[in-house]
C-alpha cells in the first residue's frame, strides 16, 4: 500500500489537534499517504487548562489487531484500520467520549510501577523495617489548616447512629502509636484521600509511602533516603537550608523579615486578600516563587524550616529556632515531606489546637484530634524521625512523565 492515498477518520476526538511531523494537520476527513502514517510520528497538541504542550508520540504496532494503549484514537480507512506488512497500526492513547472507561496508564507503566513498589520493599526487608497497615477511616482527622480531609458516614455497630469517619490524609498518627508501643522500625504503602486536589500533579486519591525510623533525625533520614533514591538510579541529592533557597529567590530572609515585607511580596504573587498569617504568606510565596525552581538538575532536599511551619515537626532552639523538617523536590515537585518528630504530647495538643483556631479565622470545618495519638505520645514515642513520600509522583520522575494520570491506572479527577 505504498504511496496509496486513503482518507482519515478521527473518531470522538476532545480539544486535540494531530499533526504528522510536517506539521500538516489530519483533520477528520482529510487524505492521508499509508506511507507517511507508517514513517512519521504524530505531533499531538494537547490543550489543558493551565498548560499547553507538543508530544511527539510514536505509532504503535500489533499483529493480533489490538490496540496496546488504552484510549485509543485509531486513523481508519474506508476498508478499515491501516495495515502494512500485516501489522495493525494505530496511535497512541488518548481520550476519546467512546472510550472513557480504559485506563489512562499504559501495560508498560504499570509493569514500572509494580517494578518500583517491589524494589522499595526489598530495600525495607533488606534494613528488617516492619511493613505495616493501619486502618483508612478514622474517627479523627488531621487539623491542618491547609489540609483538606474527606469524610463519610459509618453506623457502628449494625443499626446504630451513623458517626462521621475521616478517610486517612496520612497514616502518620496510627503509626506513631504502633511506634510507642515498641514496634521498632516500620514502613507502610497506602492509599491517602485529601479533597480539593486535582490537576496535573494532584489528585484526591494518591499513593503514599510512608516510613520511620527510631534513633534518626531528619538529617540521618535523608541519608537513608538518598540510599534509596540512588538505587532507584536518581542521581545524588544535594541539600539546602530553608533560609537559603528562600533568600536565594526572593531576597527575603523567611525567619526575620516582617509581616509587610511578606504581604507585599505574596501581594505581587496574586494573593488578593491580606492575611496576618505568616505561615500561609511564606506558603504562597514559596510555592510560587521558589519551589518551581527547585531539583531542576538533581533530587534537593530543604531543610530546617520556620518554626511556624513546623506541623508534627520538633523545634531546635538556636540564635534562630527552627523546626527539624526536610522536605524533596524533583524537578519543581514536592516528592516527600518528613519531621524529626515531635514528642511532647502537651506541645501536640497546643498545635492542634492552634491549627483549629486558625481553620476557624479562615472559615474552615473544625477537625476532631485525634486523642489516641496524644495518648500515645504520653506514653512515651521514641526520638525518631519520619517521612511521607509521594509514590505517584516518584514514578512521574522514573519515567519522564508529565501529568499524574499518566501513571495511574484510573485517576479519580482527569481534565
Amino acid at each position: 500500500m505504498q504511496g496509496e492515498v486513503y482518507p482519515a477518520y478521527c473518531y470522538g476526538i476532545i480539544g486535540l489537534q494531530f499533526f504528522n511531523t510536517d506539521r500538516t494537520e489530519i483533520t477528520p476527513g482529510s487524505d492521508v499517504v499509508a506511507e507517511d502514517l507508517d514513517k512519521q510520528w504524530l505531533l499531538c497538541r494537547r490543550r489543558h487548562k493551565h498548560t499547553c504542550r507538543d508530544l511527539m508520540l510514536p505509532y504503535y504496532r500489533d499483529s493480533r489487531g489490538l490496540a496496546n494503549a488504552s484510549e485509543v484514537l485509531s486513523v481508519k480507512s474506508k476498508s478499515g484500520y491501516y495495515y502494512r506488512n500485516s501489522d495493525y497500526l494505530s496511535a497512541i492513547t488518548m481520550t476519546t467520549t467512546t472510550d472513557n472507561w480504559r485506563p489512562t496508564a499504559t501495560r508498560t507503566m504499570l509493569e514500572q510501577r509494580a517494578g518500583l513498589l517491589a524494589r522499595i520493599r526489598e530495600f525495607m526487608a533488606r534494613r528488617s523495617i516492619l511493613e505495616v497497615e493501619t486502618p483508612v477511616l478514622n474517627p479523627a482527622a488531621n487539623p491542618d489548616p491547609n489540609i483538606a480531609s474527606l469524610a463519610t458516614m459509618v453506623s457502628l455497630p449494625f443499626g446504630a447512629e451513623p458517626n462521621r469517619y475521616y478517610l486517612h490524609t496520612s497514616p502518620e498518627f496510627a503509626m506513631k502509636r504502633l511506634l510507642a508501643a515498641g514496634s521498632g522500625p516500620i514502613y507502610q504503602i497506602t492509599r491517602v484521600f485529601r479533597d480539593q486536589e486535582a490537576g496535573r500533579i494532584h489528585q484526591p486519591e494518591f499513593t503514599m509511602l510512608e516510613w520511620y525510623r527510631p534513633g534518626f533525625d531528619h538529617q540521618a533520614l535523608m541519608d537513608e533516603m538518598t540510599v534509596l533514591l540512588t538505587e532507584l538510579r536518581l542521581t545524588e541529592c544535594m541539600r539546602l537550608p530553608y533560609a537559603m533557597v528562600f533568600e536565594d529567590h526572593t531576597s527575603l530572609n523567611p525567619h526575620t523579615c516582617s509581616l509587610q515585607e511578606l504581604q507585599e511580596r505574596a501581594h505581587m504573587l496574586g494573593l488578593q486578600s491580606p492575611t496576618a498569617d505568616r505561615s500561609l504568606l511564606l506558603d504562597v510565596i514559596f510555592s510560587h516563587a521558589v519551589a518551581p525552581n527547585l531539583g531542576l538538575a538533581q533530587p534537593l532536599f530543604i531543610y530546617d524550616y520556620p518554626v511556624c511551619q513546623a506541623a508534627l515537626a520538633r523545634i531546635r532552639q538556636a540564635d534562630i529556632a527552627v523546626a527539624e523538617r526536610f522536605e524533596l523536590f524533583i524537578g519543581g515537585m514536592e516528592i516527600a515531606n518528613g519531621y524529626h518528630e515531635l514528642r511532647d504530647d502537651t506541645e501536640q495538643a497546643q498545635r492542634f489546637a492552634q491549627e483549629n483556631a486558625v481553620r476557624k479565622q479562615r472559615g474552615l470545618t473544625l477537625m476532631p484530634v485525634d486523642d489516641l495519638l496524644l495518648a500515645a505520645l504520653r506514653h512515651g514515642l521514641p526520638d525518631c524521625a519520619g517521612v511521607a513520600l509521594g509514590l505517584d509522583r516518584l514514578l512521574m520522575t522514573l519515567t519522564g512523565s508529565q501529568e499524574l494520570k499518566d501513571v495511574l491506572a484510573f485517576p479519580v479527577a482527569q481534565d
